[in-house]
């Protein structure tokens, strides 16, 4: 017989790798409370007693209840994107509601291209490598949004539409190519990033 936990390292910033010595191990668990009820911790590889709540994995926004299925936590600890009412696409893609959780506040607010903030299904949302931002896809058009000093997102791109994909792989990239749901890539700094952009419009 085994057991197994819930299991996902927390990467540090680019600029900050250590050696294997030094690296502590951050990395994110859940606790089962029953009923399906999960509480999130950080804890270390190579400090047993460091643990560190981050909070559970449903949440109340406008009177009614999330369930969090995806939890992108970041290396400081202090932020957290929470994905709920995920719908598949392809093997890596979904579209669903995306939120900002402030772990010492436990203020909760979603991610929107709209500064209304009005909920809405979006591609995804990742942290840029630092993070300091936010950067999602909503209708094939990718937006940024700072983590610490707004909470409305800006708008890169203005042409996204069916057959015009910015930011996000169209399904033969995802499939073969990238592996992956976002078509990203950042400065290790956060000062800089570049997109690739996919035009459909002759392909049957």
């Amino acid at each position: 017989s085994y057991s197994e936990k819930s299991f996902h390292f927390i990467q540090p910033p680019p600029e900050t790798v250590k050696i294997h010595e030094e690296d502590p191990g951050l990395y994110l668990t859940l606790q089962e409370d029953g009923n399906n009820d999960y509480t999130m911790f950080a804890k270390q590889l190579y400090d047993k007693h460091f643990s560190k709540r981050l909070g559970t994995n449903k949440f109340q926004y406008q009177d009614k209840e999330y369930v969090v299925q995806k939890a992108r936590v970041s290396y400081n600890l202090d932020k957290i994107i929470f994905a709920t009412d995920l719908e598949p696409e392809f093997r890596h893609s979904s579209h669903g509601l995306y939120w900002i959780y402030d772990v010492e506040t436990e203020q909760v607010l979603p991610i929107s291209p709209y500064p209304s903030l009005s909920l809405t299904p979006i591609s995804y949302a990742h942290f840029s490598p630092n993070f300091n931002y936010a950067y999602f896809v909503h209708d094939n058009d990718l937006y940024i949004q700072s983590i610490h000093t707004k909470n409305y997102a800006n708008r890169l791109t203005t042409d996204g539409s069916f057959n015009i994909l910015n930011g996000k792989p169209d399904w033969i990239y995802e499939e073969e190519v990238l592996a992956d749901e976002k078509a990203v890539w950042w400065c290790p700094n956060d000062s800089k990033l570049i997109f690739a952009k996919f035009d459909d419009s002759e392909v049957n």
